[in-house]
C-alpha cells in the first residue's frame, strides 16, 4: 500500500487533473476511490459517472460491473458502452 503522504499527494494530483476535465484522471480517480479500502466510494462514483458521461468507455464498463450499483444502472452503463462498440460490454 501507498504510504499516507504519497497517497494523499497522488490523490490531490488526480483530483486537480480530474477537476480540470481530464477524462482519464476522472476514470483513474474514480477507480481508485471505489476500490481502495480507505477510499470515498461516493466521490469515486461521482468521478466515474462524470468520465462516463463524457464518453469514457472504461468508466462505463467500470460502472457496469460495480456491485454497489443497482442492476438497472449497471445495465444502462453496459448498454452505453456496447453502443460505443465495446466488445467487452457486448459480450
Amino acid at each position: 500500500p501507498l504510504e499516507a503522504a504519497t497517497r494523499e499527494v497522488s490523490l490531490e494530483l488526480l483530483r486537480t487533473a480530474a477537476a480540470g476535465g481530464l477524462t482519464e484522471a476522472q476514470h483513474l480517480l474514480g477507480e481508485f476511490l471505489c476500490k481502495d479500502s480507505e477510499g470515498d466510494v461516493t466521490e469515486g462514483l461521482q468521478w466515474l459517472r462524470q468520465a462516463a458521461e463524457h464518453g469514457d468507455v472504461q468508466s462505463m464498463l467500470s460502472l457496469g460491473t460495480l456491485p454497489i450499483l443497482d442492476d438497472q444502472e449497471r445495465i444502462a452503463w453496459l448498454e452505453k458502452a456496447a453502443a460505443k462498440d465495446s466488445r467487452e460490454a457486448q459480450y
